[in-house]
């Protein structure tokens, strides 16, 4: 790393911090479809199924983070005002201080990082695979005419 230019580290940081946001920032939409589609299948109101959603098996051992979180942020929008953009936001909030705290966990247990569990890496090569695709001119912008 110390061959980067001056400031080559700073955009770095500033990259992977764009990263954990946009992650955390699709995991809470991941979450939002999953809340919903256990309201519109299963059922349930709003508090059910966002308690329903609250499993959060994908984190492995770090689940009981994201659980708390989930329980404290998400859970009593829920109750207070049911479906729409104020639980959203309750979810991203929830679920960006999960990944903040499951990174800080992962480093003082020792564990690999993050940025090589394997849902992070997939989202990451997506993501740069459709950035690349872009800037090469190979996707044309939503409200182009053909």
């Amino acid at each position: 790393m110390g061959t980067l230019k001056k400031g080559g580290r700073q955009q770095g940081k500033e990259f992977l911090d764009a990263a954990f946001e946009a992650f955390a920032r699709h995991c809470a939409l991941e979450k939002w479809r999953e809340t919903e589609d256990i309201r519109e299948t299963l059922g349930f109101d709003t508090p059910g199924a966002v308690e329903e959603a609250c499993t959060f098996l994908e984190r492995g051992t770090y689940r009981h983070i994201w659980r708390r979180h989930w329980r404290a942020v998400v859970a009593p929008v829920a109750v207070a005002k049911g479906w729409g953009g104020d639980l959203f936001a309750a979810m991203e909030e929830a679920i960006a201080v999960a990944f903040r705290e499951e990174v800080e966990e992962r480093r003082r247990q020792g564990d690999r990082p993050i940025e090589e569990d394997p849902e992070y890496k997939g989202f990451l090569d997506r993501a740069l695979n459709q950035l690349f695709r872009e800037a090469a001119g190979e996707l044309e912008p939503p409200d182009s005419e053909p």
